[in-house]
């Protein structure tokens, strides 16, 4: 596990803080902490296995407890939902439902809407901003592009709330599924049904016309989240294991709107890597010390120098074994859950520190004299 980067000690005295304003260049996001926000049960009497699913900037959660579908957001118990979601932004749901559609619902207890397109068997709507939706569909049956699963038939699609709505974003001569959207642009990753390489990371601006965001000799990639302009997820720069993407050291990926623009976000010490969200400016994912370890949460500000263990800074009252994010706010504040040694989930957020105010106006204080001194000994 990497060290504590997320608390750094601060030295006392005039000259420290001076070197903290104008020495050290360290802003807001440099430190941060972790806070619990309330635990991820299930009622009374409700048993199996915990699934957690997806979540949004401002600590909701949507998941499973055994066949029973929840939506967690505060301490108090979880809301039943009447459909199993797989994602959730702001009020909006969606997922998923039987005959096998594409799902949006507004709202806890509906009704919602089913998205499937028309002329297509089986959908699924895989992510939305609240407004927008995306995900993938297919005319004879569903095989979602999962990490280290390749595709057979699937097209990527884009909704803005109804089936009339669907947007065939699929290139001609791929299987596609789309994993992310902002309102305005997508992301997702298309594979060639005639060459069967590995997928590459895509983006779309609306319409079937993409971009293939796959760095250039990497063996491939994909796409999870954008906003602005940035796209984040991960990739596999080279192939080690077998055909898919199972056995391969796969790293986390920031780009900019074309596949030169990329950078690589894999922190040190950690085999694998992923990014799965963005709020313009910052980037959160997870890092695997091996491919058989645990999820620890990270943050990243555009490099992978700059990369926090947000794990290491949770609180220590606790022994904590694994951690994952789901969103970030336009503040820089992660949201997501975390695992303890006792097998029991809680929902997390990590929140930047804000410098010291002494240490501000000691730095104040000692900017003043040295611009005092300095005029002293120009008279």
């Amino acid at each position: 596990m990497l060290g504590n980067r997320g608390r750094k000690l601060r030295a006392a005295g005039l000259f420290a803080s001076l070197l903290i304003i104008v020495g050290t260049g360290r802003t807001a996001w440099g430190d941060y902490a972790g806070t619990v926000l309330y635990p991820l049960t299930g009622p009374s009497g409700v048993t199996g296995t915990v699934n957690l699913l997806g979540g949004d900037d401002t600590g909701q959660i949507v998941g499973g407890i055994g066949t029973n579908a929840y939506l967690w957001s505060t301490s108090s118990a979880p809301i039943a939902l009447n459909f199993p979601a797989w994602t959730v932004s702001g009020n909006q749901l969606t997922g998923r439902i039987t005959p096998g559609h594409a799902y949006v619902q507004n709202g806890t207890s509906g009704p919602g809407t089913d998205l499937n397109p028309s002329g297509f068997v089986r959908s699924a709507a895989l992510a939305t901003d609240g407004a927008q939706q995306v995900g993938g569909a297919s005319p004879s049956q569903l095989s979602l592009l999962l990490p280290g699963v390749v595709m057979t038939g699937d097209n990527a699609f884009l909704w803005n709330g109804s089936a009339s709505t669907a947007v065939n974003l699929n290139p001609a001569g791929f299987s596609s599924d789309a994993w992310g959207t902002d309102g305005v642009n997508q992301v997702g990753a298309g594979i060639s049904t005639t060459t069967g390489n590995l997928p590459h990371a895509l983006l779309w601006s609306g319409s079937a016309s993409d971009k293939d965001l796959n760095p250039s000799g990497w063996v491939g990639s994909l796409a999870m989240a954008v906003q602005g302009n940035q796209e984040v997820g991960w990739g596999v720069p080279t192939q080690v294991g077998d055909s898919s993407f199972q056995n391969d050291p796969r790293d986390a990926v920031l780009w900019n709107g074309s596949a030169t623009s990329y950078t690589d976000l894999s922190p040190a010490g950690f085999s694998y890597s992923e990014a799965l969200g963005t709020n313009g400016s910052q980037q959160i994912g997870v890092g695997f010390v091996t491919s058989s370890s645990e999820s620890q949460a990270f943050l990243w500000n555009g490099t992978a120098d700059s990369a926090i263990n947000l794990q290491s800074v949770l609180p220590t009252n606790d022994t904590w074994t694994t951690s994952y994010p789901f969103g970030i706010d336009g503040s820089g504040n992660v949201f997501g859950f975390a695992e303890d040694s006792s097998d029991d989930y809680f929902a997390i957020e990590w929140s930047p520190v804000p410098e010291p105010a002494s240490a501000a106006i000691m730095a104040a204080i000692g900017i003043g004299l040295l611009g005092r001194r300095r005029r002293f000994s120009a008279v």
